[in-house]
């Protein structure tokens, strides 16, 4: 099971963006946050969230290719839009990825082969039994 819990700065925003599974690298079933980027192409996430290592050198601001486009993510600037999103995996060994591009990944009590990537924030790992 997996939520994304949307936070934005008005519940038109907020209803632009879209959780959807899509295909992603070498047809592997991806689930994706899709900002409504033909609408807005700066986006500002909240203060309570923590700020990667990039983000403190550079201001607090990332910029990056997201779905195939050339956005902004920043602390301070930009609409306010971004998800937190919660995945709940079986009490069994799974195979995955999770890959966030700017901001933090938490996980505790998974099993099996993994990888977690983030472009800029931590990753937290607790009780973790995977390659």
């Amino acid at each position: 099971m997996a939520v994304a819990t949307v936070q934005a700065e008005s519940d038109d925003l907020a209803q632009a963006m879209r959780f959807e599974q899509v295909v992603g690298e070498k047809g592997v079933p991806t689930l994706r946050v899709r900002y409504p980027l033909d609408r807005h192409r700066s986006y500002r996430y909240g203060s309570s969230r923590s700020v990667g290592f990039w983000e403190s050198l550079f201001s607090g601001e990332s910029n990056l290719k997201y779905d195939g486009e050339r956005v902004s993510v920043s602390g301070n600037r930009g609409v306010l839009l971004y998800a937190d999103v919660e995945v709940r995996l079986p009490r069994k060994a799974v195979d995955g990825t999770f890959s966030n591009r700017v901001g933090p990944i938490s996980s505790e009590d998974v099993e099996g082969k993994l990888r977690f990537d983030t472009g800029s924030g931590n990753i937290a790992v607790r009780r973790l039994r995977a390659r």
